[in-house]
């Protein structure tokens, strides 16, 4: 059987200080090296902040919405 690494989930409030520590400049890279991140990690997680802050709350509303009815159709 293989070793398989262990994935390490980070909290959104860590996400978001390591991207503004990043800045827009070259340092991202840096960061990565000097926190133990995978290269890229730090694009990914700024991708993923903005596609969250373009998911509007009408949606989450509508989203919220069904969920609770499915489970009461459950």
């Amino acid at each position: 059987m293989k070793n398989r690494e262990r994935k390490t989930r980070y909290i959104e409030e860590f996400k978001e200080h390591v991207i503004a520590l990043a800045g827009d400049s070259d340092k991202p890279i840096q960061v990565e090296a000097e926190l133990g991140l995978s290269r890229g990690q730090i694009s990914r997680w700024r991708r993923e902040l903005q596609d969250a802050q373009l998911f509007s709350r009408e949606d989450r509303d509508v989203e919220a919405e069904n969920r609770r009815l499915r489970r009461e159709v459950s």
